[in-house]
C-alpha cells in the first residue's frame, strides 16, 4: 500500500550471492511496508569505491538508538 521508488546513479557492476541479497532486500522493504504509516519508500543503488551500497528508506518512526548495534545480527528483531 505505499509507492516505492528505485534510483541508481549508473551501473554498480560486482559479483553476488543473488539469494542473499534477494532476502534482505524482501525484509527491508516488507518491513517500510509494515512499518512506514503507507508513506514512500525510496531504494537507491550506488558504488562507493570498491563497495555497492543499497539503501532502502522509508519515513516510519524509526528503530531506537539503542538497538543499532544488533538490528542486523541474527534472528534479530527490535
Amino acid at each position: 500500500g505505499c509507492e516505492v521508488s528505485i534510483a541508481t546513479s549508473g551501473p554498480v557492476e560486482g559479483e553476488w550471492d543473488l539469494f542473499r541479497v534477494e532476502q534482505v532486500l524482501v525484509n527491508l522493504l516488507t518491513n517500510a511496508g509494515k512499518y512506514g504509516d503507507s508513506k514512500p519508500v525510496r531504494v537507491t543503488v550506488e558504488r562507493a569505491g570498491e563497495l555497492a551500497v543499497i539503501r532502502v528508506r522509508d519515513q516510519g518512526l524509526g528503530i531506537p538508538k539503542d538497538a543499532h548495534q544488533r538490528i542486523f545480527e541474527r534472528f534479530e528483531r527490535v
